[in-house]
């Protein structure tokens, strides 16, 4: 269900929740704002972990 995915990297302004980490920040400041357009079957953290993948980051598990 994960490659069902579409991951759209844009630069509209988006503020990110307190609570998410820094490696989001600076994701954010180098490739603009990361959009995941989430599937109702796939938690959101799962999704965030796949879209660092796609980007080539390796996150920790939320």
């Amino acid at each position: 269900m994960l490659d069902k995915l579409r991951i759209r990297l844009d630069y509209l302004g988006y503020e990110w929740e307190k609570h998410q980490r820094r490696k989001e920040k600076m994701m954010i400041k180098k490739y603009g704002t990361l959009r995941i357009e989430l599937e109702d079957d796939v938690c959101a953290s799962m999704q965030r972990n796949y879209a660092y993948h796609r980007l080539g980051f390796t996150p920790k598990a939320i």
